[in-house]
C-alpha cells in the first residue's frame, strides 16, 4: 500500500496571495451548488417529490459536492492533486 504524504499548508501573508488561496474554496462552493441545483431546480419547479419506494430523483444532485471537489482540485492542482484527493478518500483509518 502506497502512503501519500502532503506538505503542511503555509498560509500566505499578502492579500494577493490570500486571494489565490481563497478562489478554490469559492470555486468549490459555486461549482457544488451549480451541479446540485442543476439537478434539483427542474424537479422543484415541476413540483416533483420523492415518493417512498419510488425512484430517488434527487440522487444525482447529491454527488454535486464530490464532483465539485474533483473539478476544482483538477483545475487548482492538476493530476497530482486529483491523485492525492482520491488516495485520501480511499484511505481507511481504523483505531
Amino acid at each position: 500500500m502506497t502512503r501519500v504524504m502532503t506538505e503542511p499548508t503555509q498560509f500566505p501573508s499578502t492579500p494577493a496571495a490570500r486571494g489565490s488561496v481563497l478562489w478554490p474554496v469559492l470555486g468549490y462552493v459555486a461549482v457544488g451548488y451549480a451541479i446540485s441545483w442543476g439537478f434539483w431546480l427542474p424537479l422543484a419547479l415541476s413540483h416533483q417529490v420523492v415518493a417512498v419506494g419510488g425512484w430517488p430523483t434527487h440522487l444525482p444532485g447529491l454527488i454535486g459536492p464530490a464532483l465539485a471537489a474533483f473539478t476544482v482540485t483538477a483545475i487548482a492542482q492538476g493530476r497530482r492533486g486529483v491523485r492525492v484527493l482520491a488516495a485520501n478518500i480511499g484511505r481507511w483509518r481504523i483505531g
